[in-house]
């Protein structure tokens, strides 16, 4: 490129510097949500595995009924691909605090060890010296207002198995075994899990391990989540395994001699659960599944938008320049050079701009997005690893869009001759539009309306640029609002029209006549209305390669389980009967299944049989098949014995349901007892943190907007320069100048975004089908304030930036504006 050309090129960068500068913004704009949004899912994944390799997070537990000895952990250590083992005491208790009880799990733990497994953050205080000194969830300090230097009080219960009732709380702490704010289970009062505490391993009345943590060598030069980690882990899960039946086979052999009775080695058989099968970590991976579901559809429409106006703004750029082409044709300068400029131009201003939006990008989207995630899952910090691919793909993606265009407008100019490039494009005659054809309704206009719909069909490339850049923002504006609409309701929807009962009680007994009088027991319960006896098990299925969990629900009181559990297929109530089971949606669409199809299930024993497919439900949390017993009893070959009650309460208080748990969980016969309300809780939690990534969704979607907007009303007005001027001269004032310019604006505005709306549905249900896990699915809905907030947001954009752009209007210098070529 010739020393001319270069010079030419650097005065151009400063002498169109908003041009420049917008394009650059835009670009920065799309490229930082793309690769920030896109980048998420993998730094979420990847900080979790930083955050368990720092805190040396076991790679195994291993958990028996029998308990472990000194002796257990020495035959795994003799393991070869065992890298460490630790052997812990925990013990469920239940606190009592402000008359209300809590359970906790106690917690067995070696503070002086250096490299000890599952190591806590010592958040506040100090570590235990003594055994009556402990240290306690932070985040459950909070929740209760302890300090330190409090004492919890610990109630008297059968399976208690510390030595003391009291404890002193010396510092607060953050367990990487507990990365979710949901702790688990227990068999303890309602079986929910409120937090934990650790004391010193000698707290504990007897010197007997239940739990033993295993890392794997050489695992932590492998990222947890892929398939190299859980090759390695799983070998060594074989050989544990296999030690672990020979050596329950030759015990068993030892018991049948001394109690002369048949023992079944499997009883004596270790529960081995890898990392990554660990509720809280694979909870984790599924959270990060349902970001990358919203980052393969939502950051790509917004990055196709910024392209968008990327492109109009290039393009405008080069049809300015046709004056300057053809000079430099009549030059002598050969083509490639002279495209050299406008490629150069536009390259320079999207690498700047893509370097900054990947900077920003980078930094900043997935900070915001990890925090509001870390509502439920409690992590130090976001751990950061540069992913080249996705830097490259973005910023060349952008690259060539943008090339392309300024290459393929240039290039139509450049074929051209210089002599009809320096006369100025030639301006093809109006023509008569559609509404002009029927004089009724066309001469009822008044002229300024005449005008700007002659305009507005005039434009055509207008038109359809300005049209399709609202739209794409409006789209993205009602997909984010839609989103947090499809989550935020189906909790209610789940739990309030689906659901009709409240609570979940499992029973120990089969006789009908305990049934009978359990059920009598719980109806007669303060606050109970009713309660219908079931019976509830899973079973396995198989749904794109892998095994999912079926609840079966089996019943034999057709009409009264109406009041309990609402069967329909959107408003069309379901009947169930004894033909065949009735399947719920979730499990339908993951398993390809309609009415009529068979579907394959493997019972706890590991027998497969076949259930015929009778309806489908609308569901939308967890797999259910719901039939009547006779057809259970016809599938499965067994006794329909229920085994669990659903049951209808009315609304409580958190001390009346505390009352009626405990009442009813310590009556013989029954196992558990759970609340839905504890259940609904939890997912409310779970929408908290996915509605702030939402807000930030829509925040972005609202920020490119108003670019947009921008730009394009920007490109507008300077395209009609000298039709601007022209009205200007013949007497129009300023505040009618404005309003000439603005009303099209406007129409165009709200046209984009009644298009936009239909963009919005279909991109929001590709989203929604994305972000769903395993067994839960989300609504489709769209509320209409959710539409009157994108209209109205889009529009109030438009007036901004026509308020914006009025300073431009009212000095246009007629005398130059006269003289371009349009």
């Amino acid at each position: 490129m010739k020393s001319v050309l270069w010079k030419d090129l650097w005065k151009e960068i400063t002498r169109t510097k908003g041009r420049f500068l917008s394009i650059s913004f835009i670009v920065a704009l799309g490229v930082a949500f793309y690769t920030g949004v896109s980048a998420t899912p993998e730094l979420m994944r990847y900080s979790a595995d930083q955050y368990y390799d720092e805190q040396h997070m076991m790679d195994l537990e291993i958990f028996s009924f029998q308990g472990l000895t000194e002796k257990d952990k020495a035959d795994v250590e003799s393991i070869s691909t065992v890298d460490q083992v630790q052997l812990e005491q925990q013990g469920d208790v239940l606190m009592q605090h402000k008359d209300k009880e809590y359970i906790l799990r106690a917690h067995g733990y070696d503070f002086q060890q250096k490299d000890g497994l599952n190591q806590p953050i010592l958040v506040d205080g100090r570590y235990p010296s003594t055994d009556d000194e402990c240290v306690v969830e932070a985040d459950f300090m909070k929740r209760l207002n302890l300090a330190i230097g409090e004492e919890i009080q610990l109630l008297d219960t059968e399976s208690s198995t510390l030595k003391k009732r009291s404890y002193r709380i010396v510092g607060a702490v953050r367990s990487p075994y507990y990365l979710s704010f949901e702790k688990g289970t227990s068999k303890l009062s309602d079986g929910r899990l409120d937090s934990y505490f650790m004391v010193l391993p000698t707290a504990f009345q007897e010197n007997v391990g239940n739990r033993m943590y295993v890392t794997v060598k050489d695992t932590k030069e492998e990222l947890s989540y892929e398939e190299a980690y859980q090759q390695k882990v799983t070998a060594t899960i074989e050989q544990i395994q296999q030690f672990n039946i020979e050596q329950a086979q030759q015990q068993a052999k030892l018991l049948q001699q001394y109690s002369k009775q048949t023992i079944d080695p499997a009883l004596l058989q270790w529960v081995i659960i890898p990392r990554y099968q660990h509720y809280p970590f694979a909870d984790y991976l599924s959270a990060a599944d349902r970001m990358e579901g919203i980052a393969k559809v939502f950051p790509v429409f917004f990055f196709l938008v910024a392209a968008l106006v990327c492109l109009t703004s290039t393009t405008r750029m080069v049809d300015e320049q046709r004056g300057f082409i053809g000079t430099m044709k009549a030059l002598g300068y050969g083509r490639l050079a002279i495209a050299s400029k406008f490629l150069i131009y536009v390259g320079t201003a999207v690498c700047i701009g893509s370097v900054i939006g990947c900077g920003i990008g980078m930094l900043i989207f997935p900070q915001v997005i990890f925090q509001a995630w870390n509502l439920m899952y409690h992590m130090n910090h976001i751990y950061y690893n540069v992913q080249i691919g996705l830097l490259g793909k973005a910023i060349a993606s952008i690259l060539v869009i943008c090339l392309f265009a300024a290459f393929a407008t240039v290039y139509r100019d450049l074929i051209e001759s210089p002599a009809s490039l320096m006369r100025g494009k030639y301006v093809k005659p109006g023509k008569r539009i559609v509404l002009e054809r029927i004089p009724c309704l066309w001469n009822r206009f008044s002229f300024t309306s005449k005008v700007t719909l002659r305009n507005l069909f005039r434009y055509k490339k207008r038109f359809f640029m300005t049209v399709l850049g609202v739209s794409g923002c409006s789209a993205l504006l009602l997909a984010g609002f839609g989103m947090k609409d499809s989550i935020s309701n189906v909790a209610s929807k789940q739990f309030n029209e689906l659901f009709q009962y409240d609570a979940v009680v499992q029973v120990e007994t089969n006789k009908v006549e305990e049934l009978n009088a359990l059920q009598e027991y719980i109806t007669t319960q303060d606050y109970v209305q009713d309660a219908i006896d079931v019976l509830q098990e899973s079973v396995e299925v198989e749904i794109k390669g892998k095994q999912e969990l079926v609840s079966v629900v089996a019943v034999e009181d057709f009409e009264k389980f109406r009041n309990f559990v609402a069967l329909q297929d959107g408003s069309k109530p379901i009947t169930l009967n004894n033909d065949g089971a009735i399947v719920s949606q979730k499990l339908a669409k993951d398993g390809n299944l309609k009415v009529g199809d068979r579907l394959l299930v493997k019972t706890k024993d590991g027998e497969e049989k076949e259930i015929v497919i009778s309806e489908i439900t609308e569901n939308y949390m967890g797999h259910y098949l719901y039939m009547g017993k006779s057809y259970y009893e016809q599938v499965f070959s067994d006794n329909a014995v229920s085994n669990t009650f659903f049951v209808t309460c009315d609304a409580m208080n958190e001390e009346q349901e505390s009352t009626l748990i405990k009442e009813i969980s310590n009556h013989p016969g029954i196992r558990s007892v759970s609340l839905f309300t504890n259940v609904e809780e939890n997912f409310n939690k779970v929408i908290s943190s996915l509605n702030l990534i939402v807000v930030v969704l829509v925040i972005s979607a609202a920020l490119l907007a108003f670019i947009v907007l921008y730009n394009l009303s920007t490109v507008n007005i300077s395209e009609r320069l000298k039709e601007i001027a022209t009205i200007k001269v013949l007497g129009f004032y300023d505040k009618e100048v404005g309003a000439y310019v603005y009303r099209e604006i406007l129409i165009l505005t709200m046209i984009g975004t009644l298009l936009g709306f239909v963009f919005g549905i279909f991109l929001h249900g590709m989203i929604m089908n994305l972000a769903e896990m395993n067994q839960m699915m989300f609504t489709r809905e769209i509320y209409a304030h959710s539409y009157f907030a994108s209209f109205v947001l889009t529009l109030v954009f438009a007036i901004i930036v026509n308020l914006c752009m009025y300073p431009k209007l009212r000095n246009i210098p007629m005398v130059e504006s006269l003289k371009s070529v349009e």
